[in-house]
């Protein structure tokens, strides 16, 4: 019986400390992730529960096209960094802690523009 307990005991210890380890899917914007009501076309990755809309999606693909990269390994990379702030868990992924705060991106591959903020939190 002592075994049953202290096995119990374990796995109820365990579960625990996955409950209070895990990350809160949270948007750059601090909301929670939703699904949206129109599928996106740029960020399609993330037609699931997400942080964008149909709206939000067209205003990435517009920054991608801004900057006018030619290189496809490049585009792909900046795509998905883009794309990122679709991400369920994109507050996690950019250290968003307030409204408040700017966030820069550097410049990481050639392209026709000058480093420049992507996007504001």
């Amino acid at each position: 019986m002592a075994a049953c307990l202290s096995i119990f005991l374990l796995f109820f210890h365990l579960l625990m400390s996955l409950i209070f380890t895990s990350s809160h899917r949270l948007c750059i914007d601090l909301r929670e992730p939703f699904t949206p009501n129109t599928p996106l076309t740029f960020c399609s990755h993330y037609n699931g529960t997400g942080c964008c809309d149909a709206v939000k999606d067209l205003q990435l693909h517009k920054q991608f096209n801004a900057m006018h990269i030619s290189d496809p390994v490049c585009a792909s990379l900046m795509k998905s960094i883009l794309c990122a702030a679709c991400d369920p868990f994109s507050a996690e992924l950019f250290k968003v802690e307030s409204l408040s705060e700017t966030q820069a991106v550097p410049v990481l591959c050639n392209t026709t523009k000058s480093g420049k903020q992507l996007w504001s939190t």
